[in-house]
């Protein structure tokens, strides 16, 4: 601890803020920030670490699967919920469960809706418990915010515009973390491109990385079963719900609904390519699952052909 009290003698003071970095780890940060988290614009990034500055502490907006699987070495977690704001499958997915050629859809950030609200929590490192540890402070943030973007950003997909966002904690406080804005300017935003529930079910039902081998939810040596399919995420996150007693959305039933009825209108072996790598004991859940009908060639062909020109909507293989 007293090394690092010692360090931060180099430092500015001052009574607006709990910390102003020393010049060296403050410009460890701002290329963090423009390098890892695509901060652009030197104002923004100022903005950034004035926040970390002033509060003496750098927070991330978590969703569901950030709450139940939260990053190493984070000080205090608490619910707060992001007013204003909505999720949507509105970016493709070409890595975890999809590919470039052939994308899935996963959740972003969307367009701002007053009437909206979403529900997560605040994950924080902060100075308090590093000096306690005697732990350097910048060197805390950079690893918990890297963390953050490896988890919610796989490789090779920019969907993503990380932004501080103002979040309503469980004690009425406003706080600012970091949150996953879907990035209409990037190549994999489909915001814009008016699909449907139906259209987006679609896709979803129909999509699937078989290549993966590394990544997020990746052990060492084989691809964990029920995490490479777009089905297979919706129900999960449905069923995650469900458990917590947290009722389903309009939108999440349409998809969920949806989904598992083109998924019974595919061609049988493709059905089956599928599902033999999906949770199975998702299956057995009884939450809009559709009775397993063997189709006709009508209706295989007629599925098809709904894929194809949805695909084509969407812009498969345009990154």
């Amino acid at each position: 601890m007293l090394a690092y009290v010692k360090h931060l003698q180099g430092a500015r003071l001052s009574k607006a803020k709990k910390i102003e970095f020393p010049t060296d780890e403050y410009d460890r940060i701002d290329a963090f920030l423009e390098n890892k988290l695509r901060v652009k614009g030197e104002a923004a990034r100022q903005d950034f670490i004035n926040e970390i500055e002033t509060t003496g502490a750098a927070r991330v907006f978590a969703g569901a699967s950030l709450l139940h699987n939260p990053l190493e070495g984070v000080d205090v977690t608490y619910d707060a919920s992001l007013k204003g704001w909505k999720t949507s499958f509105c970016v493709k997915d070409v890595f975890l469960r999809g590919t470039a050629e052939k994308p899935s859809l996963t959740i972003g950030l969307d367009d701002s809706d007053p009437e909206s609200e979403i529900v997560g929590g605040i994950l924080e490192v902060n100075l308090k418990t590093s000096l306690s540890k005697g732990l350097n402070f910048a060197d805390r943030v950079i690893s918990f915010l890297e963390e953050f973007v490896e988890r919610e950003s796989p490789p090779n997909m920019p969907i993503y515009a990380f932004q501080l966002l103002e979040a309503e904690a469980e004690d009425r406080q406003i706080v600012r973390g970091v949150a996953c804005v879907a990035d209409k300017k990037g190549p994999l935003y489909v915001g814009d491109k008016d699909l449907t529930l139906e259209e987006q079910a679609v896709i979803i039902a129909t999509s699937i990385n078989e290549e993966r081998t590394e990544g997020p939810y990746m052990n060492v040596h084989t691809i964990k079963p029920g995490f490479r399919t777009g089905l297979d995420y919706l129900r999960r996150k449905t069923s995650r719900s469900l458990k917590e007693g947290k009722p389903l959305s309009e939108e999440e039933k349409i998809l969920l609904e949806k989904a598992s009825e083109h998924r019974q209108r595919m061609h049988p072996l493709e059905r089956e390519r599928l599902e033999a790598v999906e949770q199975k004991d998702l299956h057995e859940d009884v939450y809009y699952q559709v009775p397993i009908v063997e189709p006709d060639a009508e209706t295989v062909a007629n599925a098809q052909d709904r894929q194809d020109n949805i695909r084509a909507k969407m812009g498969d293989g345009q990154i």
